[in-house]
């Protein structure tokens, strides 16, 4: 077990499966990523960075990729969804749309991978 399995021990069914069906996606988008603890929340880290963590807020979820700029060059893709500068807001109803969740994580590990 790691910080993100033991994170989702906590959490119930539905939210689970939301959860972790993002956190499968990222794992498929950044093979080797592993588990671990950035800014106190259980996430995956990538090349010894932390790669993207997703949190259950009370009214939705966030995904958080530690990078303004990986949500900025989603942005287009992501019309309808509440964001902020360092999150992506989303519900089990409604998850983030494969393809704005792959250039987030594409951009993110652009950013790794130059530092």
């Amino acid at each position: 077990m790691g910080e993100v399995s033991d994170y989702l021990d906590t959490l119930s069914p539905t939210v689970r499966a939301a959860v972790g069906e993002v956190i499968d996606r990222v794992r498929a988008l950044a093979p080797g990523a592993t588990e671990g603890r950035s800014y106190g929340m259980p996430c995956l880290i990538w090349q010894g960075k932390p790669l993207a963590a997703v949190m259950v807020r009370k009214n939705y979820i966030s995904l958080y990729p530690y990078s303004s700029r990986a949500i900025s060059a989603a942005a287009p893709l992501l019309a309808g969804f509440a964001t902020t500068s360092g999150s992506v807001h989303f519900t089990p109803e409604r998850p983030i749309p494969e393809p704005a969740l792959a250039a987030i994580i594409a951009a993110r590990a652009a950013e790794i991978g130059r530092t």
